[in-house]
């Protein structure tokens, strides 16, 4: 009766427990706006004639805000969800409302440019605040192992979701003012955040309900990972390759409702089959680790693992960005749109499929090693990439591929990495550090990359030949190869002895119902140890006495 007292108490937080996943996508999915604002005003800045300094300005702006990593980090680690989606959601309101004001109103001046980059920065940041917060409180209410998927499904999330904004605003808002239209998706972003706060929880279950809950994580969060595989193919298929944004918003929002729904099936499955009192309740859960973000810092194989991030996300994102360019160089521009879409669809692939490859295999293959694997992944997308000019167009489109399963693969075996080392009491913090490096780099390869372009060429973004790209790729090929070995140091350092110890397997007993566990607990109270020694050994101990005393006469004799 005391157990299934407990399992009716802690009903509820298990609810909260599996809300935090379908709530945590739809956050991440909203928040997604913030990284396209460098676009749109791009695009106002184009029609004003802001010069180029002024667009780079724009772009890394948003870029640094959105990817910043630490202090959304440390706001998460510092505050409770409910304070951080409450930062998140005044940040979006506010500067979606000036930004949409300023757009509408743009009149060139120097205060006017000033407050723009003010708000350009403040709306990134609210959708990171969100993002993270989402991430690492959806963590923390699941077990270890189960971390690891987490990870995969909101990552996948992550990089799509710019595109719920898109075709948000392509389906229905097309025609709309932007000053309206920033005005109403920055309270709309304010409603999904202030839910988020009050729904999102870090929640405390009993450790025996925990185990035996945590039995059936794997296979519920199996679902939510099948649910995304099927939305991201068919918003592929239909928005990127058929570009039609009305069909790819209905997927999107049909999939997010599909999100809720399973919970609510989940989490029935899983209450019904804890309170039926036919599964084991004396499984252990497997912990988390708990590593402070200082030590993580005198980690030897943490600090490889930041360089490498740096330059493989760097030089990857910073090929991607410059797509045109390149295309331009092989004098290939009719293949733009392709390539892009290859592009995304080969980095969501392996962000998606790839992470959750290191999840079916994390007790066969060290993270560590899909992370050099990644690395030289990138290395023979650049080396490729030198033959386009040469064998033609499949060579351009075979290094996009490679470059871009190096990227995904990074940006989703980093945090499982981290989880898996530190634990999601400091993720924020140290993930916040490896997303930051990646912006770094992406910025410090992707002036490098316009510089020697415009070196090679007459000084305009428009280089023909291979030329024009040549170093580029070479000194990018390298630096893959530098992370691989970086990576492989790392693995090396992954000690054994620092994960925590497994509990050696016990004979297993076989299960007990509630009322069986009852039944034995009344029969030790009622059975009483007896002091008197049984008949037989009683007998036997007087016959060992007798030949000891025979043998004893037969010396004295």
């Amino acid at each position: 009766m005391d157990i299934q007292k407990k399992i009716n108490e802690n009903a509820q937080m298990m609810v909260f427990k599996w809300l935090s996943i379908p709530l945590s996508i739809l956050v991440v999915l909203v928040a997604g706006a913030s990284y396209n604002l460098f676009a749109y005003f791009q695009q106002i800045g184009a029609i004003v004639g802001y010069g180029k300094d002024t667009m780079t300005a724009i772009k890394y702006t948003v870029l640094f805000g959105y990817y910043l990593g630490l202090l959304p980090g440390l706001i998460v680690k510092f505050a409770s969800p409910m304070i951080a989606y409450t930062m998140a959601a005044i940040m979006a309101l506010f500067a979606f409302v000036g930004l949409g004001w300023i757009a509408e109103n743009e009149t060139g001046s120097t205060a006017e440019w000033i407050i723009m980059m003010i708000l350009l920065f403040i709306g990134a940041m609210s959708g990171a605040v969100a993002t993270v917060a989402s991430i690492v409180t959806a963590v923390k209410n699941f077990p270890k192992q189960s971390a690891w998927l987490i990870v995969v499904i909101l990552i996948a999330y992550y990089k799509i979701a710019p595109y719920f904004e898109f075709s948000t605003r392509s389906a229905f808002f097309s025609e709309a003012s932007l000053l309206w239209y920033f005005a109403g998706y920055g309270l709309f972003m304010f409603v999904v955040f202030m839910a988020a706060a009050f729904l999102v929880k870090e929640v405390t279950i009993d450790k025996m309900v925990a185990a035996a809950a945590a039995q059936f994580d794997g296979p519920g969060l199996l679902l939510f990972v099948l649910l995304e595989a099927l939305c991201l193919g068919a918003f592929y298929v239909v928005a990127l390759v058929y570009e039609q944004w009305l069909y790819g918003a209905i997927i999107f929002y049909v999939f997010a409702l599909l999100n809720f729904l399973m919970l609510g099936v989940t989490t029935k499955l899983i209450i019904d089959q804890v309170k039926s009192g036919k599964i084991s309740l004396t499984a252990k859960v497997d912990e988390h680790n708990d590593k402070s973000f200082v030590s993580m810092l005198g980690e030897p194989k943490y600090i490889c693992l930041l360089l490498a991030t740096f330059l493989v996300v760097g030089v990857c994102q910073t090929y991607n960005f410059n797509i045109f360019q390149i295309a331009f160089s092989y004098q290939k521009q009719g293949q733009v749109d392709h390539i892009v879409d290859t592009f995304w669809i080969s980095e969501m692939g392996a962000r998606f499929g790839g992470g959750l490859l290191a999840y079916l295999l994390r007790n066969q293959i060290n993270g560590y090693l899909f992370a050099v694997a990644a690395a030289i992944t990138g290395a023979v997308g650049f080396g490729i990439s030198l033959l386009g000019e040469p064998v033609g167009a499949s060579f351009i489109f075979t290094s996009c591929i490679l470059v871009a399963v190096a990227m995904g693969m990074f940006w989703t075996i980093c945090p499982q990495i981290v989880m898996d080392d530190a634990g999601p009491k400091n993720f924020g913090l140290n993930w916040g550090l490896i997303v930051f490096l990646n912006v770094c780099g992406i910025t410090l390869f992707g002036e490098l990359f316009d510089w020697i372009y415009e070196k090679q060429g007459d000084g305009t973004d428009k280089c023909p030949g291979q030329t024009c790209i040549f170093v580029q790729f070479i000194v990018f090929g390298i630096l893959c190869i530098i992370a691989a070995f970086l990576c492989f140091f790392a693995y090396t350092k992954d000690k054994p002895s620092e994960q925590p110890a497994k509990p050696k397997k016990e004979k297993e007993k076989p299960k007990k119902s509630l009322e069986e566990r009852g039944r034995s607990k009344e029969k030790k109270k009622n059975s009483k140890p007896s002091d008197k020694p049984s008949k037989s050994k009683a007998k036997s101990q007087a016959t060992s006495a007798s030949k000891t005393k025979d043998k004893s006469s037969n010396k004295a004799k």
